[in-house]
């Protein structure tokens, strides 16, 4: 719930009051800590639930909870699926640091960090459910993700130290007990080979297929298209629904999307 001066506005929506009551039939309540703070301009209320493992972020500025579709959360978690690691919260001289909350760790918060600690962040959008008013089967033949392009030039390359191995598989080491490296290194970050992975579900998102990967663009090329052709046809009545992915890290602002699909006779 929300205070607006006298009156009292119900923030969450339908799906995670249906989530809050599960984790409340379980005794898993007590520990949730919630705090609000403040990024580039916009206030968010994050509400971090231990034993559940979920953290959930209310976008306070933009949301209006009058109205259902205009509620705006979203979930937050690390690589694994476990919860955001977030629990307290404190902004000193200009700067939002949070505490974790199963190491005594503290982090500073900012946006143009792209990684939580070195630990690669899972970017994940899913469109709501689509399926025509007549159940009709769809066949989808292009599907076009709009993005904030060519905005990577402060990525590096990174590369992994590989070591001298044994037949048996064996580190080889010196004499003074150094790992014998090889002369190439496995390279981990390009930034010339950017992708976004696209999953379809054509059951209403109880599963998704196989993931197929777009570029997104080089540096400089803002102009570039990322999208995805010939995605298949839905079977009558079932919906569709997409989930885009995105690992690198870099900005990944997705500014729209569109698709053209056709409607198919019985």
């Amino acid at each position: 719930m929300m205070v607006h001066g006298t009156e009292t506005l119900p923030v969450s929506n339908r799906a995670l009051d249906f989530q809050y009551a599960q984790y409340a039939s379980k005794g898993q309540v007590a520990d949730c800590r919630a705090f609000l703070i403040k990024e580039n301009g916009l206030i968010f209320y994050r509400m971090n639930f231990t034993l559940a493992n979920h953290t959930f972020v209310y976008n306070v500025t933009l949301s209006d909870p009058t109205q259902e579709q205009t509620k705006y959360w979203h979930e937050e978690e690390v690589l694994n699926g476990n919860r955001h690691p977030a629990q307290t919260h404190a902004y000193f001289n200009g700067i939002n640091y949070v505490g974790d909350y199963l190491t005594p760790t503290l982090y500073s918060v900012d946006s143009k960090t792209y990684t939580n600690n070195g630990e690669t962040i899972r970017r994940m959008r899913i469109t709501k459910a689509i399926v025509p008013p007549g159940y009709q089967r769809i066949r989808i033949d292009r599907l076009q993700v709009d993005l904030l392009q060519g905005n990577i030039a402060n990525l590096q390359s990174s590369f992994l130290d590989l070591d001298l191995l044994t037949e048996n598989g064996f580190i080889i080491d010196t004499e003074s007990g150094l790992d014998i490296l090889l002369e190439q290194d496995l390279q981990l970050t390009n930034p010339q080979e950017l992708f976004v992975f696209l999953s379809i579900s054509k059951d209403g998102g109880q599963t998704y297929g196989y993931s197929a990967k777009a570029p997104m663009g080089n540096i400089g090329q803002r102009t570039f298209r990322t999208l995805w052709r010939k995605l298949g046809t839905t079977v009558r009545g079932q919906a569709f629904v997409t989930k885009f992915e995105f690992y690198d890290p870099v900005p990944f602002v997705i500014l729209g999307a569109s698709w053209a699909m056709e409607m198919l006779p019985e």
